[in-house]
This record gives structure tokens, sequence and C-alpha cells, in this order.
């Protein structure tokens, strides 16, 4: 077990420096702070002064979070450089991957900041179910609607990476998006961006469907007010977790 190394209270200067020699030393760095964040990229946006839990990564990621709720509230990807800077009443941390991809952290204040040479080499399993949803409806489109044919898997797009890419029985294009285990609000969104991006500029009749084991009403609604389509595919249902505990899926960012 590496040592930690701990600070209370510190000062401007004192902070910085701490923040600055620990990512030099490839440590983990949490910090909890007074602060305010601006962010770019996929996600743009401001988030105003409030006590949160700040995250520093050896790879350059920062993650950001609220003091409840287990998604980041702010968060800058790996193979991003880091940058510690006194100014005149804070301390501020930036991150960036790209002149589009960044983030910026003023602390004002902050209560206790802890470095550690964290190492962790374990191998991630996870169950392959939406890599055999995947599978099942690359070998048989008809699972989703009569004659569907998919013409490419992971095509590539300025938004992002569609799952598929197909043509209905009247030559529509259409563009499918797997999630597992439940469709989100997010997902709608995801899709909506692709769809999007096609309406625009390739084909006004493109068609989106959302796949997922478990679609809530609401998330239907939200997908028929966007005139977009999804299809359930219960017999990829997980085994649900008992009341009260969180299923790996609500963690994830």
């Amino acid at each position: 077990m590496n040592k930690l190394n701990l600070i209370r209270s510190p000062s401007h200067r004192e902070l910085a420096d701490f923040v600055a020699s620990g990512h030099a030393n490839s440590e983990l760095i949490t910090i909890y702070a007074t602060c305010d964040v601006e962010f770019t990229g996929n996600r743009e946006g401001t988030i105003g002064e409030g006590e949160r839990v700040i995250i520093c990564k050896k790879d350059g990621s920062v993650v950001v979070h609220r003091p409840t709720s287990a998604r980041a509230v702010a968060s800058q990807g790996v193979r991003s450089t880091l940058e510690t800077l006194v100014l005149e009443d804070r301390v501020r941390i930036y991150s960036a991957s790209s002149q589009h991809e960044t983030i910026r952290v003023d602390i004002t204040a902050a209560s206790v900041a802890v470095r550690h040479g964290a190492q962790d080499d374990a191998m991630l399993q996870e169950d392959q179910t939406e890599q055999q949803m995947h599978r099942a409806i690359e070998l048989s489109p008809e699972s989703i609607e009569d004659g569907l044919r998919i013409i490419e898997h992971e095509r590539k797009i300025p938004h992002g990476r569609i799952d598929f890419f197909g043509k209905d029985i009247d030559g529509n294009p259409v563009i499918i998006e797997v999630k597992q285990p439940t469709a989100k609000y997010t997902h709608v969104d995801q899709l909506q961006r692709y769809v999007s991006y096609f309406r625009e500029s390739i084909d006004s009749h493109v068609r989106g469907i959302l796949v997922a084991p478990s679609i809530h009403a609401s998330v239907k609604r939200l997908l028929r007010d966007q005139h977009l389509e999804w299809d359930e595919f219960e017999e990829y249902q997980r085994i649900s977790t008992p009341p009260g505990q969180s299923s790996i899926d609500d963690w994830r960012d």
C-alpha cells in the first residue's frame, strides 16, 4: 500500500504545489473544496460555486462530484494535459485533450487534499449481453422489423459511432442504437443527434430506433415526441437487483 499524503486547509499556493507535485508523480489526487466549474466538448456548461469532490488522475482526467448522486457533474477524459495556476483569489485546475475538450475548476477554498500512488492492474470483466444483442441483430435484423437490412455495423459520423446503419423494406435509412439494460433519456438524446445529422445532411427520411431490453413508459413518450422508434429485447433483461440496491449501470457516467 502506497503512503497517503494529506494536507488540511491549504493556502492557494500550497494547494497548487500539492496538486502539481502529485500529478508529476503520477498520483491520484482527491480534493474536498468549494469550487465553480466550466467545461466544453460533447457537453458544455458552467456550474456555480458549491462544495464538491474533485478527483485528478495521472492520465490528466478530472472528475467533479457533488455531495449527492453517483454521476459526476462534470468530467474531462483521459489523455489530457493538466495544469494548476494560482490566481488572485483561487486555484485553477485546467485539463484539456484538445482546444474543444476542456475543464476548468476554480477552487476558492479547500478543506482537505489527499495524494496517493494508487495502483490497479486488475482486468475488468463485464457480462457480454450487449455484445450478444449486437450479434443477434447482425444475424437476424428481421428481429427488429420485417425487411430490415444491416448495411454497416458501428458506422462513424461526426457526432459519434452508430451501432447499426441499415435500410428498411422501402429503402429508407435506419439508425439503430443498442443499450443495456434499460433505455434512458440520455440514450434518446444520443439517437436524436445521430438522426438529426442524417436528416440535415444526407436523407430526411432517416428513421431512428432505440433497442433495449427494458424501456420505461416515460422514455417511450420522449421517443414518440421526437419522432423516434423503439424495440424491446425482453429476452436480454437482467435479473432485477433487490429493492434499494443499485445495479452497476446506475453508477456509470
